[in-house]
């Protein structure tokens, strides 16, 4: 899912058909306005995504490389991340601290377990829950970041639960129920 059409969506849903038209196909009378309330909209976008990402649906990697005993954060990938553990190259965890940028750990072959945070994304860039979630949940939250931005509070409030409902759905656990066989005497 692209974030253009997740804008796109957000502005139709909040009725706002001249951004939509803009974020679309770039027409509109007031190229500055529209310019300014599409950057308003991406940035509400960017603190979703964000949000979800740090603290619903985190994205994990892991890279296996040779350490000579310090690593540069860079060097395991290029986003901002967070070492979750490091194991050695016999699965074993090893211990590892990570100062100025740096992962200090042992020296041999390493796999890094870690967390990416998401970069902030521009109009023609991908999703970072393409899969993970409906384009309906970044929509409602968009929804609710931009009108808090923009000093609409009670459409915030209703965007906030819709928003929140499709957080609670997308990351609830689907259990099947099992009931305990009965023993009759």
């Amino acid at each position: 899912m692209l974030v253009t059409s997740i804008l796109k969506t957000t502005a139709q849903m909040l009725g706002r058909a001249d951004l939509a038209k803009y974020i679309a196909t770039g027409e509109t009378f007031d190229k500055a306005y529209s310019e300014r309330e599409a950057e308003s909209l991406l940035a509400a976008y960017n603190l979703v995504e964000n949000e979800i990402s740090v603290d619903y649906l985190p994205v994990y990697a892991e890279v296996t490389m040779e350490s000579v005993g310090v690593i540069m954060l860079e060097d395991v990938h290029p986003q901002n991340i967070a070492v979750l553990r490091v194991l050695d190259e016999y699965g074993r965890e090893t211990p590892f601290t990570v100062r100025n940028g740096a992962l200090f750990t042992q020296k041999g072959k390493v796999t890094i377990q870690f967390h990416v945070r998401p970069t902030p994304k521009s109009l023609s860039d991908e999703c970072t829950f393409a899969d993970a979630v409906t384009e309906r949940l970044v929509v409602y939250g968009t929804a609710c970041e931009y009108c808090l931005a923009n000093g609409m509070y009670d459409e915030a409030v209703v965007w906030d639960k819709k928003y929140k409902d499709a957080l609670a759905a997308a990351c609830f656990e689907r259990r099947s129920l099992r009931v305990p066989g009965r023993r009759w005497i």
